[in-house]
């Protein structure tokens, strides 16, 4: 059976940048009604549904973003006479940071990650949540603001998984991970020392 996927998708064919600075590695997967507004990266793997990235957002491999999320959402100016930044003197004051999204990453619907926010490897945003600062490796945060409510595995297993650096693996590698099993990928790259080897 094919992956369940209901929304039509723009499979990005080669790496490289495209006509508004955005870049790309091979196997990302764009959704119609995605926006990427200009200077946003987006590792191998990654499917984006619907979702804006403002300009400076950084998205790591293998990461998924649900449609109606917005990474790297800039405050609006509170200090001059108006919020609108559609008036040039108050667009000149609108600050964007660096905004990173790791490997692994899951922004649910409507989540909104503000700029210079850093989400860590394997995290998990619930939907609707606005993040407001970092969130750790494999972290599960929700609400709003965000706050963690727990991790996705033991700390000890997310510091194997974060060591191991398996979204550096070629995807044949990869495919042979047994990948519905943290816990067992865990073990094999304790075994083999580290992520990359030609036995994993």
């Amino acid at each position: 059976m094919d992956r369940w996927n209901p929304f039509p998708t723009i499979i990005v064919p080669l790496e490289g940048p495209d006509e508004h600075g955005n870049m790309f590695e091979d196997g990302v997967r764009i959704c119609v009604g995605t926006e990427l507004q200009g200077g946003c990266a987006v590792g191998r793997g990654t499917e984006i549904n619907g979702a804006t990235l403002y300009p400076m957002t950084r998205v790591g491999r293998y990461c998924s973003i649900a449609r109606g999320a917005a990474l790297g959402a800039p405050d609006h100016p509170l200090s001059g006479l108006s919020t609108n930044i559609g008036l040039p003197a108050v667009n000149a004051l609108l600050k964007l940071s660096k905004t990173e999204i790791g490997h692994d990453v899951w922004v649910g619907a409507n989540a909104t990650v503000l700029s210079g926010c850093a989400l860590g490897h394997g995290s998990v945003v619930a939907a609707g949540a606005v993040v407001t600062r970092d969130v750790r490796p494999y972290a599960i945060v929700a609400g709003v603001p965000a706050s963690e409510r727990r991790r996705r595995f033991p700390d000890e297993i997310c510091e194997q998984l974060v060591q191991s650096r398996w979204w550096d693996l070629p995807p044949e590698q990869l495919a042979r991970l047994p990948l519905d099993d943290a816990l067992a990928c865990a073990d094999r790259f304790r075994a083999l020392g580290r992520a990359g080897s030609e036995d994993a």
